[in-house]
């Protein structure tokens, strides 16, 4: 069964493997992924090339600077169904005339193919491959946010984006994260939490997008609660306890 994965899958799992255990021997990580040696093999040379894995005698290490995010090319390849229908719905929270922060996310990027009808809107993001498609519409305005961009993150990240977002305020910031377990949010990278978060200070009102993936994970970095979000926009009805503490806390939830 595991050999019939698609590519993303299999590497989400080596991944998920790795940051439990940081160092596994090959043959061990075969076993348990129930891989072939050389689909194993092609996997954890990809991973190398993208300097989250690191390989020798034998065993399998987890770079220290892994915790960054997955390459944005696999991270964009995954859940794309479950995606574009949670960004077909947050489409219709967006006004003409609204200004919006839309982060680097590899869901919110599907997020302007249902902007298309929709006038004079202006877009704030440092999503590298964001920012090239809203170049080519012409009802959008872009502003794009400079800085440092890591190798393979797609994203520009670190102090002159944070300073640059606080020119800017928006009707909407929309963003998704890595996951949520309970209430809280959780995603692998501090740069990118402070550029997310000062995007929704800078906004009137703040959406998140998640898919049902995404409930009960826990990634490296606690960002904030459920609550520091207007709205939350899934693909399936969430648990009861997210339902009861989105009433309380008096926020949208739209599946």
């Amino acid at each position: 069964m595991f050999n019939n994965m698609y590519r993303n899958e299999r590497l989400k799992d080596i991944m998920n493997l790795l940051e439990k255990n940081k160092k596994m021997h090959v043959t061990d990580m075969q076993n348990r992924l129930f891989l072939s040696q050389s689909t194993l093999r092609r996997d954890l040379i990809y991973l190398e090339k993208n300097n989250l894995i690191k390989r020798e005698f034998g065993q399998v290490y987890l770079l220290q600077n892994s915790n960054i995010e997955f390459p944005y090319l696999y991270r964009n390849q995954s859940n794309q169904s479950k995606k574009r229908l949670i960004c077909k719905k947050a489409a219709n929270f967006v006004e003409d005339n609204f200004a919006l922060f839309l982060d680097s996310s590899s869901t919110v990027y599907s997020l302007p193919d249902f902007l298309l009808k929709k006038q004079n809107l202006t877009v704030i993001t440092n999503g590298l491959t964001l920012a090239n498609k809203i170049n080519t519409m012409p009802n959008i305005r872009l502003f794009f946010l400079g800085g440092s961009v890591p190798t393979y993150v797609g994203s520009s990240v670190g102090t002159e984006t944070f300073v640059q977002i606080e020119k800017y305020h928006a009707n909407l910031a929309i963003m998704s994260f890595g996951g949520i377990k309970g209430t809280d949010i959780y995603i692998t990278d501090q740069d990118q939490a402070n550029i997310r978060a000062k995007m929704i200070e800078n906004s009137r009102k703040s959406i998140l997008l998640l898919d049902s993936t995404k409930f009960g994970k826990q990634d490296f970095i606690k960002f904030g609660t459920l609550a520091n979000f207007d709205i939350l926009i899934t693909d399936k009805k969430p648990q009861k306890r997210i339902l009861d503490y989105a009433s309380k806390n008096s926020i949208k939830i739209v599946y």
